[in-house]
């Protein structure tokens, strides 16, 4: 019997499955297309989704995971398509001078389609990641079994998006690393020593933040969808002067001496 938790790498696995199958049909030229739009959609979509959130959502800062993996979605679909009828074009002007496609052109097609459907697979392992409180909340029991099984599990510590669409939360998550870290070294005279590093951890919200064993929890696995859940923590990120205050730290530098001094083997 299988495991209800598999559901979201049945779903991935079936998609590769397919996306393979397509790159045999259509062969390499058109899958190298496909490759080079799989591959803006990564690169790009973390740049132009805010963009799309600030158009289409009015929002001009981070906002819930919901309209963050929507704005992602939307900027996904529009590189994609744009880049694919591009090169749809180009290759419908090369082709009326080549020959018709061999079983070593399908069969290159089949392989760079199985590389275009790894890509597009983990994109979109990412945003169901990202919406995983959302989806806590309408299936509590996780009975559409979305929120476990090996994707997910690989995405949720090896996401290359969210630190890339989300450079603050990043930094506030190594801000909040420190001020945990300093406590649990008895280090904070490190912490004093960077005032505006001191002074930002002072501050009221992020001493809540602080307090908070759930929060802290997710900070701790770099758990970005669930941080960004957290409605202190976006309006942090919308207020321009706490944002401003934050980058003025090299959080990661002192995060890293600190962990020095909790863990002395740490690198």
């Amino acid at each position: 019997m299988l495991r209800e938790d598999v559901t979201l790498d049945l779903i991935a696995g079936f998609v590769w499955l397919v996306l393979v199958a397509l790159g045999w049909r259509s062969g390499a030229l058109r899958q190298i297309v496909r490759i080079i739009a799989a591959i803006a959609v990564v690169i790009a979509s973390s740049w132009v989704s805010p963009w799309i959130r600030d158009a289409v959502f009015d929002a001009s800062g981070p906002a819930t995971p919901g309209v963050e993996a929507l704005s992602l979605l939307m900027a996904a679909v529009g590189i994609y398509v744009g880049v694919v009828l591009a090169g749809w074009l180009a290759v419908k002007i090369l082709r009326t001078s080549s020959p018709t496609l061999g079983t070593v052109d399908r069969l290159a097609g089949a392989g760079l389609g199985g590389m275009k459907g790894l890509i597009l697979v983990y994109f979109a392992v990412v945003l169901v990641v990202l919406i995983e409180t959302p989806l806590t909340r309408y299936d509590p029991d996780n009975a559409l079994g979305l929120r476990e099984g090996r994707a997910a599990e690989f995405v949720r510590s090896h996401n290359v998006l969210a630190p890339w669409q989300f450079p603050d939360l990043r930094r506030l998550h190594d801000a909040l690393m420190c001020g945990a870290l300093a406590a649990e070294s008895g280090a904070q005279d490190k912490v004093r020593a960077h005032g505006r590093a001191a002074d930002f951890l002072r501050r009221d919200w992020v001493a809540s933040m602080l307090n908070d064993e759930g929060l802290m929890s997710a900070v701790r696995q770099d758990h970005y969808p669930l941080t960004l859940a957290d409605a202190r923590v976006r309006e942090l990120l919308n207020d321009r002067d706490a944002v401003t205050a934050l980058r003025r730290v090299h959080w990661e530098t002192l995060r890293a001496d600190l962990e020095s001094l909790v863990d002395p083997d740490a690198t």
